[in-house]
């Protein structure tokens, strides 16, 4: 059994994980998937170092961002890789990897920057492309969450819903879906902002992770791009 102090410690790391990201969203609604990504990695390299309890057990937590790269038969198959050592008396006694493949929820409106490779190789000229063409930053901007919004990069069928499922099969590994959503659904940000939102406690919604058989499920009865219904999945961050 892991100890009492053990799992409060990680309860506390994932809920201000799931604070922070959710804010994030809050008053950025069209960061891209990446920079969210990066939001998750980041957080929990603070707690990178080997961590130390009275009850004699030792943690460690290693993070690696996955995306874009090839997994499997040519597919991405996660994101985001999580490993967790578990260590008692100077012997590893567990291991846990998280596999997790992100998905953000889109406004309505559908406006959510887009990284492609071009933006990393054009890098800080983009500049001079803003100065001829940024429209003025007055200029207001809508952005609808509602339980209509959807997950526009997850469609049933899809070939990497196939390669996750044959890697899972083969590997034994999960691989679970990381959905990146509002604090709060409905949710409406106007664009410029006249305030800065934090949340002290933990968001309605928030991050929501989700093993990827009962995703697969879900797409499968609906057939096309899967809607904020799955926000009801009762599993979360």
């Amino acid at each position: 059994m892991i100890p009492a102090d053990v799992i409060e410690w990680f309860r506390e790391i994932f809920a201000d994980l799931n604070r922070g990201i959710a804010a994030k969203i809050h008053n950025v609604p069209n960061a891209p998937e990446p920079s969210l990504d990066m939001s998750f990695i980041e957080h929990l390299t603070h707690f990178a170092a080997p961590m130390a309890f009275k009850s004699g057990w030792a943690i460690q937590i290693d993070t690696h961002y996955l995306g874009g790269l090839v997994h499997w038969r040519r597919w991405e198959i996660a994101d985001i890789g999580v490993f967790i050592f578990f260590q008692q008396r100077g012997k590893i006694v567990r291991r846990k990897v998280a596999l997790l493949q992100s998905k953000r929820l889109y406004p309505l409106n559908n406006l959510v920057d887009q990284v492609e490779d071009f933006d990393y190789m054009v890098g800080m000229a983009r500049i001079a492309e803003r100065d001829s063409h940024m429209k003025p930053l007055s200029v207001g901007s809508v952005y609808d969450f509602t339980v209509d919004s959807r997950y526009q990069a997850l469609r049933a069928g899809d070939e990497q819903q196939v390669s996750i499922a044959d890697f899972s099969k083969k590997t034994g590994w999960p691989v679970y879906y990381n959905f990146y959503n509002p604090p709060i659904v409905p949710l409406q940000v106007i664009l410029p902002r006249n305030q800065h939102y934090n949340w002290s406690r933990n968001p309605p919604l928030g991050q929501r992770v989700v093993p990827f058989s009962p995703v697969f499920e879900m797409l499968a009865k609906k057939s096309k791009c899967l809607s904020g219904n799955i926000l009801n999945h009762r599993n979360h961050l």
